[in-house]
């Protein structure tokens, strides 16, 4: 689509005009090859689910028309807040961009039975956040009232948020540490893990990983500790946040770069043997869960160091 891969190769120069072009060529494009009307109780039906899975090509399909349909309406409303105003299409860039990469499977699918061949547009974005990106956001969020007065968050809010966000970066780090992406049962639920499995998991088989922490028993306390915040929002004391910060900082540093063994982003997690962790993991879920058959999915290699 012309105008899509024009709004991405002018990003820095997004103009109101260019934008309405790529909206009528793509709303024209929809009315093309979509001509089903759709209610929101369907798409929120269709596409808010925790596991999708397809027998056929077609429910699929099925799917990717409801994510256009969905895209469309929420591009025509950031349209109508744009309204002309160059100031705020710029404003919008980024937002925007993620429109374009997040719709170009979902068009390119729409297409594939009269085009095949069809491109909407070139290149590809990252859809997962580094584990040790997501820490580091979250402490510049803690420190952010330090950066510009605009701050458009709240010093109170930015630090209570903060906690989330170190909660998550902790969940994350030790995930996929694992390499786990999905548990699901035979029902394609996914597996009802208590919030703290995992990094139990991991503190119980300290003789197969290696983490960078100077206590797993301590890192947990602080895990559990943000439960308060979380569920409350209520505030913790300022100096306990920041030593969180700085207790866990540790589980995310690589190690330094080395000319014998060159340098890992994830290095400051160590596994010894990566089969055997699996096989514990495994055991221990079903151990957990009895009377459930379980289907464990991986990434292709965990955010760890494999010695």
């Amino acid at each position: 689509m012309k105008s899509a891969q024009l709004l991405i190769s002018k990003k820095d120069h997004l103009s109101p005009e260019s934008l309405k072009a790529f909206l009528d060529e793509f709303i024209a494009w929809k009315k093309l090859f979509i001509k089903k009307t759709y209610t929101d109780d369907y798409l929120i039906g269709a596409i808010y689910k925790e596991n999708i899975f397809f027998t056929k090509e077609s429910e699929y399909t099925q799917l990717c028309k409801c994510q256009v349909e969905l895209a469309s309406r929420c591009l025509a409303d950031i349209q109508n807040e744009v309204n002309g105003d160059t100031t705020k299409c710029l404003a919008f860039r980024n937002h925007i961009l993620d429109y374009l990469f997040d719709l170009k499977p979902y068009v390119e699918q729409v297409m594939k039975e009269s085009g095949p061949s069809y491109v909407f547009i070139e290149g590809w974005k990252s859809t997962t956040q580094s584990s040790v990106m997501m820490y580091q956001e979250a402490r510049n969020l803690f420190w952010s009232s330090m950066v510009d007065k605009s701050n458009p968050v709240s010093h109170r809010s930015a630090v209570n948020l903060s906690v989330f966000a170190l909660r998550q970066a902790l969940e994350i780090r030790f995930r996929r540490a694992i390499g786990i992406t999905k548990i699901i049962d035979e029902k394609i639920n996914d597996a009802r893990l208590r919030h703290d499995f995992i990094l139990d998991f991991i503190s119980d088989n300290l003789d197969l990983i290696e983490i960078k922490v100077g206590s797993m028993p301590n890192l947990i306390n602080i895990y559990k500790w943000t439960n308060f915040s979380i569920h409350t929002g209520g505030m913790p004391k300022i100096w306990e946040i920041q030593n969180a910060f700085d207790y866990c900082i540790k589980a995310f540093q690589p190690d330094s770069p080395s000319k014998q063994t060159g340098w890992n982003i994830h290095s400051s997690v160590k596994i010894k043997d990566y089969a055997e962790l699996k096989k514990r993991f495994e055991t221990e879920v079903n151990t957990e869960f009895p009377n459930k058959k379980f289907h464990f999915l991986y990434d292709k290699k965990p955010e760890a160091v494999i010695a």
